[in-house]
């Protein structure tokens, strides 16, 4: 059992009582990045009432124009110490976390790293998948990958340019080495027994779920951003892009990276949160709340498919166009 944080509130507005029951969530995972924060007995810095973010939507493809305040919590609450909230109230970031820059005019779909060695071949809990893929994020993961199909196959249909970015692989004539000292100290390559040949050559693949297409594009890359070393600027600008909606793995490691890179040079950048997945979660909702602050829109997938549909409609495709 586990208890919303506004449920823990005294009817006299006192600080939350605590909850009754301290079980963990299975895999220790908050059940949907949606869903209100969870509190946990004993827990001081979780047991602070939620900060309720003040909202005013501006985003053309949010509202058509329209100004709305309203209050809208958000998944990384839970992780803010008092402090934090203090600071967010007293600084201005906590109406920064979701004063929006809005989705722009024409965008594009950037897929990080979804490839096998951070899933593994099958579905299975993250503590049973390390032990053949150690890099693996477990059925989290596979959660995410399900949400990507929804996202990619809503910007298919609606014309919007899909590119893919991914390791370099085990091909020797490729590699120029780790992209961090930090990893070189990483996890340690699984045992051979336990992949065959066959298996462990599927690693740097991208998921069948989410497959490359005829007319998407993939780049292999060597950092951890995707901008970094790959021709990525060259084919946004191309294309004309403002705007990159952003999903993958890790949350805090790749495509923070990318984020940053993105909004360093100047596009609109957005993450959709349900398609973002990583390791631990703390990492996982402590980057999507300082990206969304920071660097980038931390969008729902529900509102990312209806603005691909206002792209759609005004490209004459896709399900909005046939209304």
């Amino acid at each position: 059992m586990s208890c919303r944080l506004s449920d823990c509130r005294s009817s006299e507005g006192a600080r939350p009582s605590p909850c009754t029951d301290t079980s963990p969530q299975p895999n220790g995972h908050l059940p949907d990045n949606s869903s209100s924060p969870k509190c946990y007995a004993g827990d001081t810095a979780r047991s602070q009432p939620a900060l309720r973010i003040v909202t005013r939507q501006t985003s053309r493809h949010a509202g058509d124009g329209d100004q709305r305040s309203y209050s809208m919590p958000r998944s990384w609450e839970t992780f803010l110490t008092e402090r934090d909230r203090k600071h967010l109230v007293a600084s201005g970031f906590g109406k920064g976390g979701d004063d929006r820059s809005g989705f722009g005019d024409n965008p594009a779909i950037l897929v990080v790293d979804d490839y096998y060695s951070v899933l593994g071949l099958e579905r299975e809990d993250l503590f049973e998948s390390i032990k053949k893929w150690p890099m693996s994020t477990g059925l989290e993961g596979w959660a995410a990958i399900d949400k990507t199909v929804e996202l990619l196959r809503a910007a298919r249909a609606n014309g919007v340019p899909i590119i893919y970015v991914h390791g370099m692989g085990d091909d020797p004539l490729k590699q120029v080495g780790f992209w961090s000292s930090r990893v070189d100290m990483g996890p340690r390559p699984r045992p051979a027994s336990l992949l065959t040949p066959a298996e462990a050559a599927r690693g740097n693949d991208i998921v069948d779920e989410i497959a490359p297409e005829p007319g998407d594009l993939v780049f292999n890359k060597a950092a951890a951003s995707a901008f970094h070393g790959t021709p990525l600027v060259f084919q946004l600008n191309y294309l004309n892009i403002d705007t990159v909606i952003t999903c993958g793995e890790t949350t805090s490691g790749c495509v923070r990276a990318s984020v940053v890179d993105g909004a360093t040079f100047r596009y609109r950048m957005a993450v959709v949160e349900e398609c973002t997945f990583d390791r631990t979660e703390a990492s996982h909702y402590i980057n999507l709340f300082d990206m969304h602050t920071k660097y980038a829109d931390v969008v729902s997938l529900a509102e990312t498919v209806a603005y691909l549909d206002t792209i759609g409609a005004k490209k004459g495709v896709g399900a909005a166009a046939l209304r």
